[in-house]
């Protein structure tokens, strides 16, 4: 692809950058998307700059006070069949700004800084830079700490499923511990990082899912545990649930 052809790709895709982001593209579009981010470090790079300009703005509009009972009155209003249509649109604006910054009317799963950590971790780190192709030699570098992990998880998925890459990344000033596994057609991520001062994702299995990928999330006393993947929701769960008691047990060592 000539300078020129590849400088009109990226016009093309960053037009569409925002759609993806919000997961409103057709499945041939987003592995369009994905397959050029392989390519193009600038959209790549574009992508993380726009997750984390809505990230803020989430934190922030999060942290002022919402008037009590906002919701309902939203709800309410909207449910009046008499309205004029400048008001409709009005209120209508207001709920999808409402739903966008706090996720108050729980359509889809609400933005969580503490489960999309994961999922960026495992997009830039899983499938946009370490494509299965591009990972040489011996794909488990982990510090010499950590190395026994890796048997340990290989043990508990699916038999054809093989390691192809463990190592400890950073992102958005977090430390992770990421291994990815991959059977030719699907890409999964066991994605670890510890808790800091009192973060809590709650009790039980936490579930989320993004850009076509599925998030299952458990905590232990120090750690967060994300399965990630292009699996079912539910098998995707299993797995997770599959590896917690043994990288749970590991983990407590380490």
């Amino acid at each position: 692809m000539t300078h020129t052809r590849f400088e009109q790709a990226c016009r093309t895709f960053r037009a569409k950058l925002d759609s993806y982001i919000d997961d409103e593209l057709l499945t041939e579009s987003n592995l369009e998307m994905i397959e050029h981010f392989r390519h193009c470090n600038s959209c790549t790079q574009e992508a993380k700059e726009r997750r984390n300009v809505r990230r803020r703005l989430q934190n922030a509009v999060r942290e002022a006070p919402v008037p009590a009972g906002l919701e309902q009155r939203i709800r309410d209003r909207l449910r009046q069949p008499k309205q004029t249509s400048p008001k409709k649109l009005y209120l209508m604006a207001i709920a999808a700004a409402l739903a966008f910054c706090f996720g108050v009317f729980r359509f889809g799963v609400p933005s969580d800084g503490l489960l999309g950590v994961a999922f960026d971790d495992h997009l830039h780190c899983a499938v946009i830079h370490h494509p299965v192709s591009w990972v040489p030699g011996e794909p488990n570098q982990l510090p010499e700490r950590f190395k026994g992990l890796t048997a340990l998880v290989q043990e508990r998925v699916p038999s054809e499923f093989a390691l192809i890459l463990a190592h400890e990344c950073q992102d958005q000033g977090r430390r992770f511990v990421h291994l990815t596994f991959g059977d030719g057609r699907h890409l999964l991520s066991l994605v670890i990082t510890r808790r800091e001062n009192d973060e809590s994702l709650g009790k039980g299995v936490r579930r989320a899912a993004r850009d076509h990928f599925q998030l299952a999330a458990v905590e232990t006393d120090h750690f967060f545990l994300y399965t990630v993947s292009d699996l079912p929701a539910q098998a995707n769960a299993d797995l997770l649930v599959a590896v917690t008691s043994g990288v749970r047990a590991f983990l407590d060592e380490a």
